[in-house]
C-alpha cells in the first residue's frame, strides 16, 4: 500500500477504500462496499452490522462500518480534508467545518448526526492493534485522524449553532458526561488527530497538521491550564462563527484579537505536537 506523505496525496486513501481496499469473498462485506460506492450508507451499515455486529474486530469490516457511519453523519472526508489543506482556512477551521457539515449532519437531528460521527471514530479507535495489517496501517491512521479532525472542529461549533445561519449559543458547549463531554472530546480529538496523521506519514508541514496545531495552541496559550478551558473553547467558537470582535463580552479573553495565531507563544507551541 502506498504511503501518504504530503498534501492531497493522502486524501486518496478514503476513495481507494471505497472502490478497492479490503474486498473479500464475504458477501456482507461486498454488499456493504457496493452500497458505500452508491452512497447508500444505511444499507452499508446494515450489511456490516448484520454479519459482524456494531463493533467489529475484523479490520475491513470496521473500516467500512466507520465509513458508513461517517456517511450517515453527512461527512465527506475527501471534501472536508481538502478544505483544511487551504492555508486561508487555518484561522477559521471551526467555521469552515461547521458551514460545510451542519446541514447534512443535522438533517436527521444534530444529536443523531453527531452520534454517527462519534461512532465512526470509536469503531476504529476500538480496533485491537493486532487486527490492523501492517500494509494498511497508514490507511487506517489517515481515516481515523481525519474523522477526529472533523469532530475536533465540528462538535463544539455545531452544538453551539445547529443551523447554518441561526442563533449561536455557546453555553450549549459543555464539560459534562457523554454525550455532553464537548470539552474533553474536542481536546482529545486535537491530540489524537495529530498523532494519527503523523503516524500515517503525513508530513508535520502539511496544512492539516498546521491547522490542528495552531488552533489547539491558540487556545492552549490563553491560560496556564493543561490543554484549554471550557470558557476558552466557547470564546473561540463564538469568535469564529460570527466573526465579530467581541470587545468586553467574552468569558475567558478580552476580545477575539486575543486569539493571535501569529503570537510567538503560539508559533513555538505549534512547532511541537499537541501533546507537548
Amino acid at each position: 500500500m502506498r504511503k501518504y506523505s504530503v498534501g492531497i496525496a493522502g486524501l486518496c486513501c478514503f476513495a481507494l477504500l471505497l472502490i478497492a481496499c479490503g474486498r473479500t469473498a464475504d458477501k456482507a462485506l461486498d454488499q456493504a462496499l457496493f452500497a458505500l460506492d452508491a452512497g447508500d450508507y444505511a444499507t452499508a451499515r446494515s450489511a456490516i452490522e448484520s454479519e459482524f455486529g456494531a463493533s467489529p474486530s475484523d479490520f475491513s469490516a470496521a473500516m467500512v462500518l466507520s465509513a458508513a457511519r461517517a456517511g450517515l453523519a453527512g461527512v465527506d472526508l475527501f471534501d472536508l480534508a481538502k478544505r483544511l489543506t487551504d492555508a486561508a482556512n487555518e484561522t477559521k477551521a471551526f467555521d469552515i467545518i461547521h458551514d460545510n457539515l451542519v446541514e447534512l449532519l443535522c438533517a436527521g437531528g444534530c444529536a443523531t448526526g453527531l452520534d454517527h460521527l462519534r461512532d465512526s471514530i470509536d469503531i476504529l479507535a476500538a480496533l485491537p492493534a493486532a487486527s490492523i495489517p501492517d500494509a494498511r496501517e497508514n490507511e487506517y491512521r489517515f481515516q481515523l485522524g481525519i474523522l477526529q479532525t472533523v469532530e475536533a472542529f465540528g462538535l463544539a461549533s455545531i452544538t453551539a449553532q445547529p443551523t447554518k445561519m441561526g442563533t449561536i449559543t455557546v453555553a450549549n458547549i459543555q464539560d459534562a458526561a457523554a454525550p455532553n463531554d464537548h470539552l474533553a472530546r474536542t481536546q482529545n480529538d486535537f491530540i489524537a488527530a495529530d498523532g494519527n496523521l503523523i503516524a500515517a506519514d503525513i508530513s508535520s508541514s502539511n496544512q492539516i497538521i498546521s491547522t490542528i496545531r495552531k488552533q489547539y495552541c491558540v487556545l492552549k496559550v490563553q491560560s496556564a491550564a493543561s490543554g484549554f478551558t471550557l470558557a476558552e473553547l466557547r470564546d473561540r467558537v463564538q469568535c469564529e462563527l460570527d466573526g465579530l470582535p467581541h470587545v468586553g463580552d467574552l468569558s475567558a479573553v478580552a476580545n477575539c484579537a486575543a486569539f493571535n495565531f501569529d503570537a510567538a507563544n503560539v508559533t513555538t507551541c505549534a512547532a511541537d505536537n499537541t501533546t507537548e
